[in-house]
């Protein structure tokens, strides 16, 4: 039987963006950990066939490979 979809919703990641590290009290030493570790725990939570909604500030960092990565990963 297929898993119940679900659906998340979630705003302010900063993917890329150094400076939420300090202003949030981020425990990261870097912005790739720091992205890392919130794409895992999405990952960890957000199956294939939910719906994620994202309310807004993504990321900070601009480029479409850049941002291909974060979603894509």
């Amino acid at each position: 039987m297929a898993e119940k979809q679900q659906t998340f919703i979630i705003s302010d990641t900063h993917f890329g963006h150094h400076n939420t590290i300090k202003y949030f009290s981020r425990p990261f030493s870097s912005v790739e950990e720091m992205d890392n570790a919130i794409i895992e725990n999405i990952n960890g939570v957000v199956k294939k066939n939910d719906v994620l909604w994202h309310l807004g500030d993504f990321t900070l960092k601009f480029g479409q490979e850049y941002i291909k990565d974060i979603i894509c990963h």
